[in-house]
Order: structure tokens, then sequence, then C-alpha cells
């Protein structure tokens, strides 16, 4: 890969680069198909978007900046950090680079680093609280669990059908308690979870941040497997080993409900600060089993290296 490909350092910039390079060889009669755009891109993106120092600093900024907002307006924060331990995907269906290869990333376009939303975060841990809450006896005590995760977690007063559907099904409650208890809980929740910026460390100075992967679907637009017609799609992955600092902000009252949870559970008694224990639990569960895209086939997974909460002085 020449350095004129490397020119702008900035994802966007590497991209308007390729997009540059092609345009002008349109005079050439170059082959422009769309396989070898997206190929191209690829390429260059691996080759030229790196780890550095300046971003691993300017993530941690971002991060301690979130935690001191949260102590600074009276909450309470749990923070995990946690190394990818396999592919990463988040964003695959609207993040950066989707319009071209299929596969998108989510990206944080001032310092340069993949993404993982704070809502992406918040769906995870939400679901692995919802499944501890399937896993009781008694149509009551599950309800009485879903109402105090929803408070937590909050929920829209119209929430899509479908969550309602897969909720109801996942705790066997009807759809009508279901919808009931969203409306009793609607509004943002209790619990504010930060994006994530992740960051290589210092052994992967240097090195790319993301790399070049391919999938080959085999059902797309079949009918049956007679209609069968595997391509292959080019896309790019979060390379394994990035670290992130996952911050979430815990409104004192949310202290209640977690007390509540744990008891329900049987997770265990606790009381006050001490039953921020079940949120960090639950969120290193969320990490092991994948936060982002395709968890179920492996990807997105992490290992939490540190945890630690802290409450205002």
């Amino acid at each position: 890969m020449n350095e004129d490909k490397c020119s702008r350092g900035e994802l966007i910039g590497v991209i308007y680069q390729v997009v540059e390079n092609l345009t002008r060889s349109i005079a050439g009669d170059s082959d422009l198909r769309p396989e070898r755009l997206k190929k191209t891109i690829v390429e260059s993106v691996f080759a030229c978007v790196k780890c550095t120092r300046w971003r691993r600093e300017a993530a941690l900024w971002h991060a301690e900046e979130a935690i001191r907002g949260e102590l600074g307006l009276g909450r309470g924060v749990v923070v995990i950090e946690a190394k990818l331990e396999s592919e990463g995907l988040v964003g695959t269906s609207s993040g950066l680079l989707h319009a071209a290869l299929e596969v998108g990333i989510s990206w944080d376009y001032v310092i340069d680093v993949p993404l993982v939303p704070g809502p992406t975060v918040k769906g995870a841990v939400r679901s692995t609280f919802l499944a501890e809450c399937a896993n009781i006896h008694g149509r009551d005590s599950r309800l009485e669990c879903l109402r105090r995760v929803a408070t937590l977690f909050g929920w829209t007063q119209e929430p899509p059908k479908a969550d309602v559907e897969s909720t109801s099904a996942l705790l066997g409650i009807d759809e009508v308690a279901v919808r009931n208890i969203a409306s009793e809980t609607a509004g943002s929740g209790l619990l504010y979870f930060h994006d994530v910026r992740l960051v290589c460390d210092d052994s992967m100075e240097g090195e790319p941040m993301l790399e070049p992967w391919v999938i080959t679907p085999h059902y797309r637009d079949a009918e049956s497997e007679y209609d069968v017609q595997p391509r292959p799609v080019v896309h790019l992955i979060v390379r394994p080993g990035l670290r992130g600092l996952f911050v979430v902000g815990v409104e004192p009252g949310a202290l209640e409900h977690l007390k509540a949870i744990a008891s329900i559970t049987g997770w265990g008694p606790c009381s006050g600060r001490a039953c921020v224990g079940l949120l960090a639990d639950a969120m290193e569960a969320a990490l092991v089993s994948g936060v982002g895209a395709r968890t179920s086939r492996g990807y997105s997974r992490f290992r939490p290296v540190r945890v630690k909460a802290a409450w205002p002085r």
C-alpha cells in the first residue's frame, strides 16, 4: 500500500482518498465494479487507520469526563474496563461504511476510533436482567421483576410490538400485562449508559484497529434450497484486543430497585450502595455474552478486566 493512499489519516479521509483516486481513473477506462471499490476501501482502511497514543488518551479523557459528570450530578457510577476477545461488530445496519460495504461500524468521528453506543450496551444489560426474571417461579414474581427492570432501564409509552412480543414470550406473561407495565414505567430510566470508545493498548501501537473480513450469506432472497446463491460480502471488523471503559451513571433511587431484584431473583440480600454489585454482575455477564451484532455467533464478546464503583462525596 503506497503512501498516497494513506495521505489522509482519518477514516473518512481515507475513504475520500479512495473514491478520489478511483474517480481519476475513469478516463483510463478502469474497472470500477462495486466489488473492486469495496475491496479497495477495505484494503485502504486496514492499512491506514491505526492505533495511536493520542487516540488512547482522547478516549480516556472522554471516559473520565463522563465519570466526573455523573458524580457532579449526584449519581454513582459503575465503570468496567473490558477487552474485546472476539471480532467486533457494532452498527452493522447503519454505521459508517454501511452504504459502501453493506456492513457498517459505529464510529467516533472526532477521535477516529470504533464506538459501542450507550443504547447498545443498555439493551444488552437489560436483556441480561430479563433473562434472570425469566428464571423466577411464579407469574406474580416475574411481573414484579419486570416492573423493577422496566423502572431501572426505562420504557417507551408505546413500546415496539416486537419488544412486547419477545418480553411476553420470554417471561410467560400475556402481552396486555407487558404493555401495562410499559405504560406505568414509561421514561428514561434510572441508569445512564455512556458511549464506549474502543482503543488499543501500548502493545498494539501502530497496528491497524480494523481487519478485513468476509461472510458468505447463503439464503439471501432465496425461497428454497434451489435458489441459494452464496455471495461473499467483504467488510471490516473491529480487531480483537481493543479495550474500552464502560461507564454507567446510577441514580440513587436505582438502589431500591436493584435491592428488590436481588431478592426476587435469589442474587442475595443487599442494602444501600452494595446493591450496585448486582448491576456490575449483570454488566459483566452481558459483556461476556456479547455487546453488538452477531453475538450468537461469537462476535463482539468482551472480557472484563477491572470493575469499580464510585459515589459522590
